[in-house]
């Protein structure tokens, strides 16, 4: 068990098959795991001592993003070019 964070009153955003947003809605963080999700109240009945609480109103709280269109390629490729002169 690790430092525990309520992220509470936000739009949670879960990024679900079914798109789910929940508009007063929490994540209950332990350590690197989200442990719940739902609306703000109840979260915050099921976890009432969290070590920080963090207040998302007027925020979005998702799921982070990667891009991986077709600029993902070129990191492999990054600095293999830059000395050689034109021909």
């Amino acid at each position: 068990m690790g430092t525990t964070t309520l992220i509470k009153s936000g739009v949670v955003v879960c990024g679900d098959e079914a798109g789910t947003v929940i508009t007063d809605g929490a994540v209950f963080v332990d350590g690197n795991r989200i442990v719940d999700v739902g609306d703000t109240v109840g979260v915050t009945d099921r976890h009432p001592a969290p070590d920080r609480v963090l207040d998302a109103s007027g925020k979005i709280v998702a799921p982070g993003f990667v891009s991986s269109h077709n600029h993902l390629a070129f990191v492999l490729f990054r600095g293999m070019a830059e000395d050689v002169g034109a021909t």
